[in-house]
């Protein structure tokens, strides 16, 4: 029976009712249980697996496959380390089951200590290999499609923090709702014997009980590594070494800066954004790099969404996807067949804080300015020589100097310098030139124009060579006729308990470009903070939210 739920969801095996809980009862209850969900599991992959055969246009490449194809037949595994260390604490502890009125267990009480998975401790790191081989051998018990040889997986990377939140309390004292350690990691805090002790109990894991993977994710603070880039470089390769030396296959290294998170407590008002995130759960990088939420996560919450509205009884219209590149540069819709699509209305999804709602953008241009200038010995260039690069500088100069990204917000337009090169003889400026009213717009190119005029009238014709392109226009004008797009993400972020904020958008969107090409498509938020910064991040709970936002959306319109 779930504890959450209160609904049987496997078969009614006899209950334990014992005060505190026997570890070999237990362990021949749970074995039963496993003999039953791999049959499930597998008939559930049979099924999935015959209907993308049937209907999954891969089924053509297997005229390129030899006669005698391998088909393997993956299965995976989430909450490894939660398994391990519940049988230890019963084994080596003592373990109170904490019942409610109907008998169903909803906590547990942990006397005493038990060693915990990721220690490099025999006890506990041989009943985890035991759980791994038994399930593996009840998975192949089953009939497999197309005779599948039958594997495993212990690399949930994400999907155990969904899972940890629908599971009640655990024996090993995890209390419901907190999420499971990512693939064959120890749960956070447990490995108290360092590094190498941490990846050895991992290591100890046979791969051919689980042959579709076994993954660690790593974290490490940078002065663990060492002192020096080169000590740090050393002792990671040879950390990565003794891991394979003991039969580790599959490591994702971290490396932390923990000074970074320090800052962020001592300094909160140098990361403001983050008063938004309390209590959230934040996908986040090491600091280094991009996340690259913008825009993955929207990809991620749109297949989410069709995932959910699959899955669910509720009635929705035809609903078509569509992912573009490029949308960051301009081109992401310049090859999109709109009535190839043949939808009516569509929304993007991309960017934003959770509760953002966008119809209007920046009408959006480019421009490319060429300089050419005279090169003369400086011994002798008095009156002679053009600097083309000062002579850059001298153009930029002319441009108003508080109409930057810098000085502006909300509707208001700006020029951007994003590139800059050059030397006595050419130089050249790149710009993007934005603003939200089209006559404000075909203004601020026109004072580009009349800068470049009037340089080119100093230094003499054929100085300045201007190239000027239009990226995409205001969607506000497309949208205006079909609001209802507008108040039915409004109605749905409601229901939720989001609160809907219309904003323009200081940016453009591919929505922009197919609104123009008789799509109507306003754009709706992922989520996240800081994009485009080593400071990106999302919180889970907001793409989970979005997910769900999406699928409202939808069901509401055909209600």
């Amino acid at each position: 029976m779930d504890e959450i739920s209160g609904k049987q969801v496997g078969p009614k095996y006899r209950p334990i009712t014992s005060e505190y809980l026997d570890y070999d009862e237990v362990w021949d209850k749970y074995k039963d249980m496993m003999k039953w969900l791999a049959g499930v599991y597998v008939n559930a992959l049979n099924i999935i697996h015959y209907m993308h055969d049937k209907y999954c246009y891969e089924k053509l490449q297997m005229a390129l496959h030899d006669k005698q194809v391998r088909c393997w037949f993956a299965t995976g595994i989430a909450g490894f380390s939660v398994v391990a260390d519940s049988l230890s604490a019963i084994k080596y502890a003592k373990v109170k089951p904490i019942r409610d009125e109907n008998g169903i267990t909803v906590d547990f009480e942990v006397e005493g200590d038990f060693p915990k998975y990721g220690n490099d401790d025999d006890r506990v790191d041989e009943i985890a290999k035991e759980v791994l081989h038994t399930f593996i051998k009840y998975v192949k018990g089953n009939h497999t499609y197309r005779g599948g040889i039958a594997t495993t997986s212990i690399l949930t990377i994400t999907s155990n923090v969904s899972y940890g939140k629908n599971t009640g309390a655990t024996p090993d004292g995890r209390k419901k709702g907190v999420a499971f350690a990512p693939g064959a990691n120890p749960m956070h805090g447990r490995d108290k014997n360092g590094a190498v002790a941490s990846l050895a109990s991992v290591a100890k894991m046979p791969f051919m009980d689980a042959q579709d993977g076994i993954s660690n994710t790593f974290t490490i603070v940078p002065d663990a590594l060492g002192k020096t880039e080169e000590s740090s470089e050393t002792n990671l390769v040879a950390l990565l070494d003794g891991y394979a030396e003991k039969g580790g296959h599959h490591l994702n290294v971290n490396v932390l800066n923990k000074e970074t998170l320090l800052d962020a407590q001592k300094h909160p008002e140098e990361y403001p954004q983050l008063k938004n995130a309390v209590g959230k759960r934040l996908i986040v990088t090491d600091g280094t790099t991009l996340l690259g939420a913008d825009d993955k996560a929207g990809v991620a919450e749109i297949l989410s969404a069709a995932e959910l509205l699959l899955t669910s009884d509720r009635k929705h219209g035809t609903v078509k996807l569509a992912f573009t590149p490029d949308e960051e540069i301009g081109r992401g819709a310049d090859r999109f067949d709109v009535a190839g699509f043949g939808a009516d209305y569509a929304y993007t999804v991309d960017g934003g804080a959770i509760g953002e709602l966008e119809y209007e953008n920046f009408n959006a241009a480019s421009a490319k300015i060429v300089i050419r200038g005279k090169s003369i010995h400086p011994g002798s260039a008095k009156g002679q020589m053009v600097n083309a690069a000062l002579v850059a500088m001298e153009l930029h100069g002319l441009l108003p100097a508080l109409e930057t990204p810098y000085y502006t917000d909300g509707y208001e337009g700006f020029y951007h310098l994003t590139g800059m090169q050059g030397e006595t003889e050419q130089a050249e400026l790149q710009y993007i030139i934005r603003d939200h009213d089209r006559a404000k717009f075909e203004a601020r190119k026109a004072v580009m124009q009349k800068v470049c005029a009037e340089i080119d009238r100093r230094y003499g014709a054929g100085t300045v060579e201007l190239t000027l392109r239009d990226s995409y226009y205001n969607m506000k004008e497309k949208i205006e006729p079909c609001m209802f797009l507008i108040e039915n993400a409004k109605q749905a972020m409601e229901q939720l308990g989001i609160e809907p904020k219309v904003v323009p958008i200081r940016g453009g969107t591919d929505g922009a470009r197919l609104s123009f090409e008789g799509l109507p498509c306003p754009n709706l938020c992922t989520g996240g903070e800081n994009f485009h910064g080593r400071f990106e991040y999302i919180p889970a709970e907001d793409m989970e939210r979005i997910t769900q936002l999406l699928a409202v959306m939808l069901w509401n319109l055909a209600e």
